[in-house]
């Protein structure tokens, strides 16, 4: 038994219902974009759960796999959150959505071929803290490539949304304060 999974848990029930409340409103700006980022965190969250309750390395790495969908999704929701929220939306194009998915789809593809591959994970062992099983990670030059495309992404939607909070009236400024306390807290 190991308690860690619970937050983890209730971070993705929560993800998920705002997920949800925002599809119900998708008609609203910035809607979609912050529902579709909502259900990456929430399949990031649930296959975190899994993977710090997993007694055995088989399933933590399988929890790793299923949780990656969501890991790459969120600095792109995130960006596209971001120009949405700032009035920004003639960025978005198919294109540029197609451009910005190259890396999470090649990373995802490294993933799911890892036994085949040293890209992303060239290796996996086994460590026992405490008589627990954790799955220790190697990471490989595909996996720091993606981080550091992933904090890329997600530190141009900050300033665009800090941007925007310089240029914008007190009317919005709490809500802008709200949405970077939000995405700084886990820095």
């Amino acid at each position: 038994y190991s308690p860690y999974y619970i937050p983890f848990l209730a971070c993705g029930c929560i993800t998920l219902i705002l997920a949800m409340t925002a599809w119900r409103n998708r008609s609203y700006v910035c809607a979609k974009s912050f529902a579709v980022l909502m259900f990456a965190v929430t399949i990031w969250s649930f296959g975190s759960a899994l993977q710090v309750s997993s007694a055995d390395i088989e399933t933590q790495i399988l929890a790793v796999k299923l949780q990656y969908p969501g890991i790459v999704v969120v600095p792109i929701a995130w960006l596209v959150f971001s120009l949405e929220y700032s009035g920004r939306e003639h960025w978005i194009t198919r294109q540029n959505l197609f451009l910005l998915f190259i890396v999470p789809i090649i990373s995802i593809i490294l993933i799911l071929t890892n036994p085949l591959n040293t890209f992303f994970s060239p290796e996996v062992t086994e460590v026992v803290i405490d008589g627990v099983s954790y799955a220790d990670f190697t990471f490989g030059p595909f996996f720091w490539f993606f981080t550091i495309y992933s904090f890329i992404l997600t530190f141009i939607a900050i300033m665009i949304i800090m941007q925007r909070f310089v240029f914008t009236s007190g009317v919005y400024r709490g809500q802008m304060v709200a949405i970077l306390i939000a995405i700084l807290t886990p820095f």
